[in-house]
C-alpha cells in the first residue's frame, strides 16, 4: 500500500506491506528531512496501524471458525458401550476383543496381558486398529488381557477375562440328563436333557424302551416330535399328562464322534400326590 505525504510542496510515498497471517512491523522512523512533518507522519502512521486493527480482527475471526471445525481436543473415550466382562471360547478358535476408542490427538492403544505387554510364545496375534485378535487359541491363552488407550490428556482402559477350554473330541457327554418323574393325572411333564457343546450335537426324544444301546433303541422306540414347536431340543414336554403317557423317554445325542442316550420314567398316578408341588411348578422328581 502506497501512502502519499506531502509536504512543503514535495511529494513524498510510505510503502506498506501485509499478509493475512502476521501484523507487519512498525513503520521505520521519519527520515530528517525538513520536508517530512513529524505531524503528518504520525497522523499516517496511526491511520495505517488501525487499518492492520481491523485485519487481524478479521484473520483471528476466521481462525476461530476453522478452529470450531477441527474436533475439540480432550481426553480419549469409548466410541462404543463395552459390556462384555467375560469371553469364553473352545480351544482352536479365534479371540477377537474390540476397543473403539477415539479423542483429540488421535490416542494410540496398547494391549497388556495379566498385567504384562502382550506376548504369544506359540501362534499369531493380529493387531487391527482398535481390535485384537488371537488365532487359533489354545488354553494358554486364557487370561485377563487390557487395553490402554491414552493421549496427552490422559488414559482409558478396558479388562476382558478370556477364558480358553479344551474341545471335546469324542462323543456327547450329558451334563443334565433327564430325570424320573411321578404325576397326577392333568399335569405337565417337563424332561430335560443337556449335553456339553463343544462339538454341535442333534438332540432328539424317543419313548417306548429304556436306551441300553442307541442303535437298537431307535429299533424299539417311536420317535418324537414336540408339541410347542418353540421348545428347545433339549426339553421335551407333555402337557395333560394321562396313564397312556407311562413309560420310559429316552434323551439321544449324537455328533460326529459318536451317539449317547439317556432316560427317564414317567408315572403318573390317579388322584392327588401325596407330596404337594412346589410352587410355580408343575412336576415332581423323584430319584431312579
Amino acid at each position: 500500500m502506497y501512502v502519499p505525504l506531502i509536504a512543503d510542496g514535495a511529494p513524498c510515498f510510505l510503502c506498506s506491506i501485509q499478509n493475512n497471517f502476521t501484523s507487519p512491523p512498525p513503520p521505520p522512523p521519519p527520515p530528517s528531512s525538513p520536508h517530512f512533518p513529524p505531524m503528518l507522519w504520525n497522523q499516517q502512521a496511526e491511520a495505517m496501524a488501525n487499518s492492520h486493527k481491523t485485519n487481524d480482527i478479521n484473520n483471528d475471526s476466521s481462525d476461530k471458525n476453522k478452529e470450531e471445525k477441527n474436533p475439540v481436543a480432550g481426553h480419549p473415550y469409548f466410541t462404543r458401550k463395552i459390556d462384555v466382562k467375560y469371553i469364553a471360547k473352545p480351544a482352536r478358535t479365534n479371540v477377537v476383543l474390540k476397543c473403539l476408542a477415539t479423542g483429540n490427538p488421535k490416542p494410540n492403544i496398547t494391549w497388556y496381558k495379566d498385567g504384562f505387554p502382550l506376548t504369544r510364545l506359540h501362534g499369531t496375534v493380529e493387531f487391527k486398529k482398535w481390535t485384537l485378535e488371537i488365532l487359533n487359541c489354545t488354553t494358554s491363552d486364557a487370561g485377563n488381557y487390557t487395553c490402554v488407550i491414552c493421549n496427552i490428556h490422559g488414559c482409558i482402559e478396558k479388562t476382558y477375562k478370556v477364558i480358553i477350554r479344551e474341545r471335546v473330541l469324542y462323543k456327547p457327554v450329558f451334563t443334565i440328563p433327564p430325570q424320573n418323574q411321578t404325576l397326577a393325572l392333568g399335569y405337565t411333564a417337563n424332561f430335560t436333557c443337556e449335553v456339553i457343546q463343544d462339538v454341535h450335537a442333534h438332540i432328539g426324544w424317543f419313548v417306548g424302551a429304556k436306551c441300553n444301546n442307541p442303535e437298537q433303541l431307535i429299533e424299539q422306540s417311536y420317535y418324537l416330535n414336540n408339541s410347542i414347536t418353540s421348545t428347545p431340543p433339549e426339553l421335551y414336554i407333555i402337557q395333560n399328562v394321562t396313564h397312556k403317557h407311562e413309560g420310559w423317554y429316552t434323551c439321544v445325542a449324537a455328533n460326529s464322534f459318536g451317539v449317547s442316550c439317556a432316560s427317564a420314567y414317567l408315572t403318573v398316578l390317579d388322584g392327588k400326590l401325596l407330596q404337594p408341588l412346589p410352587e410355580n411348578n408343575t412336576r415332581v422328581n423323584t430319584s431312579s
